[in-house]
């Protein structure tokens, strides 16, 4: 049987990288569009059956995992100004109910939900733009630390070997929202520091340091990525990896990252 896990990324989630939302400022945001156009493209000779997205706007719980079990989901871009952009997609129902089963090492939360959250959305809109267009399964993530996402990632890489499914994982998050003075949570200084610590893992591969942060640092970089990607890193532990970093900016004062591992 091959490595079930074919793929996975870390990608940012602001509305603004869709054409019409983002408009001008798409020129602000063109080192992040470029490096989701060339992870994308490492796609064209893959299978995907299942994609599983770990969104940190899904709602959450403080130790549980939220994950959908509707059967379908939609989305639109109505709260951007845009309801005509819409999004739907079909749910991976058995790898739902599979992975829902395997409480050992963390908790569940199932979410009867068909609206889609922009931080699931914006990666699906670009997944779609490129014709890939799997099952879903949608996730949360907990107020917990690195281990136990970790530990929810090889549960999502477990399942995906039980059930023979060719998987892409994308981690949908933001870096430190605290870069710039005028950054949209205020400037502090540990922001520029976890990013650069993200930034190392993609260029290196190296887990530690990026597994074993101070929760000092992540308070104080203001961040949405961090738990998505423990969750990445998890489900591919127990595979000798690789991994890339496709592109790196902060505009607005955020830190958007591509990253890719497989």
């Amino acid at each position: 049987m091959c490595m079930p896990v074919k793929k996975g990324f870390l990608f940012p989630h602001p509305p603004l990288l869709i054409k019409e939302i983002g408009a001008k400022r798409l020129l602000e945001v063109n080192k992040t569009l470029k490096g989701m156009e060339k992870a994308l493209k490492s796609l064209e000779e893959i299978s995907i059956d299942t994609i599983v997205i770990i969104s940190p706007h899904t709602p959450v719980s403080r130790n549980a995992i939220s994950v959908l079990t509707s059967r379908e989901v939609k989305g639109n871009f109505f709260n951007f100004g845009f309801p005509e952009i819409t999004l739907s997609a079909e749910c991976d129902e058995e790898f739902i109910s599979r992975l829902i089963s395997k409480e050992n090492r963390v908790k569940f939360n199932p979410l009867y939900k068909t609206s889609l959250d922009h931080g699931t959305m914006i990666p699906l809109y670009f997944l779609h733009k490129k014709g890939i267009k799997g099952k879903l399964v949608i996730t949360s993530i907990a107020w917990e630390g690195a281990d136990y996402h970790i530990d929810f990632g090889k549960i999502i890489s477990e399942t995906a070997r039980e059930l023979n499914r060719n998987l892409l994982i994308v981690a949908s998050g933001d870096l430190s929202h605290r870069l710039t003075l005028n950054a949209p949570a205020g400037y502090n200084p540990q922001g520029k520091l976890f990013d650069s610590m993200v930034a190392n893992f993609f260029e290196t591969g190296d887990v530690f340091r990026v597994k074993n942060m101070d929760w000092e640092l992540l308070e104080g970089a203001g961040e949405c990525g961090y738990r998505p990607l423990m969750t990445l890193i998890g489900a591919f532990s127990d595979s000798n990896f690789q991994t890339k970093l496709y592109s790196y900016e902060g505009p607005f004062g955020v830190g958007y990252l591509v990253g890719g591992i497989e």
